[in-house]
């Protein structure tokens, strides 16, 4: 860097790159799921820390599920789906 025609070095800094942590989604009741029954979807990730979550159904963007669990209340017929 250059200031005024007068070389200086800044600071250096040291970048850590690491992988992304794997999420992995469970559902409650695991294995059938009945109409009019309650379903949590819940994002559970690897490593500690804050996430930002969005749920997304059949690739959709769910505008109102932005939280670690995805809870539907009363399932019914057009919940089916592909979930994420």
């Amino acid at each position: 860097m250059k200031s005024l025609g007068h070389p200086y070095i800044s600071d250096s800094v040291k970048i850590t790159v690491r992988e992304r942590p794997k999420a992995t989604v469970k559902v409650q009741p695991a294995d059938h799921v009945l109409m009019g029954e309650r379903v949590t979807l819940t994002c559970e990730i690897e490593s500690g820390g804050y996430w930002n979550y969005e749920w997304y159904k059949n690739n959709n963007l769910l505008s109102d599920a932005k939280r670690k669990e995805y809870e539907i209340s009363n399932v019914g017929q057009y919940h089916a789906g592909v979930y994420t």
